[in-house]
């Protein structure tokens, strides 16, 4: 976690302060969505797998 608050700190220091602005408030969307897309994932994952007694054939 660290490494990446370096690596923003960073980059947002060598961009210009309007596109730094943007992109600061564009991190939390960012989050929800990669959020968003790792649930349903989870989702498709446990559903689609078989179960334990499940008998292959």
């Amino acid at each position: 976690m660290f490494l990446g608050y370096v690596l923003l700190g960073r980059g947002l220091a060598s961009v210009g302060a309007s596109t730094a602005t943007t992109l600061s408030l564009a991190e939390p969307g960012a989050a929800v969505v990669i959020a968003v897309l790792a649930l349903l994932l989870a989702g498709l994952v446990t559903t689609t797998a078989p179960g334990r007694g499940a008998v292959a054939g």
